[in-house]
């Protein structure tokens, strides 16, 4: 599996929730991290195939790859899915 930090991870599990497209400046402020951590962290991920950016001037918007492996996917969903029983106590009754 691929190693991943705990930001790499952030910005993955956004960019399967968000439904708009988002940039750089964007996913700073929505994980509340400085543009530079974000921006040196996409990079790492574009190196590992993970994320790509399209160009849709004056800006580049950051999605997944299509080729990003199942593993991955199925870790952030499982993050996703603990942080949302983490934030709403009353998902654990069930």
């Amino acid at each position: 599996m691929i190693s991943i930090t705990k930001t790499q991870s952030a910005i993955i599990k956004l960019l399967l929730t968000k439904k708009e497209p988002l940039n750089i400046r964007g996913l700073a402020r929505e994980l509340k991290k400085s543009y530079a951590l974000v921006y040196n962290n996409l990079q790492d991920l574009i190196k590992k195939k993970i994320i790509r950016f399209q160009s849709l001037p004056p800006t580049q918007i950051v999605t997944l790859n299509e080729t990003i492996s199942k593993e991955l996917l199925i870790f952030a969903e499982k993050e996703r899915t603990a942080d949302f029983l983490h934030n709403n106590k009353w998902g654990q009754l069930f």
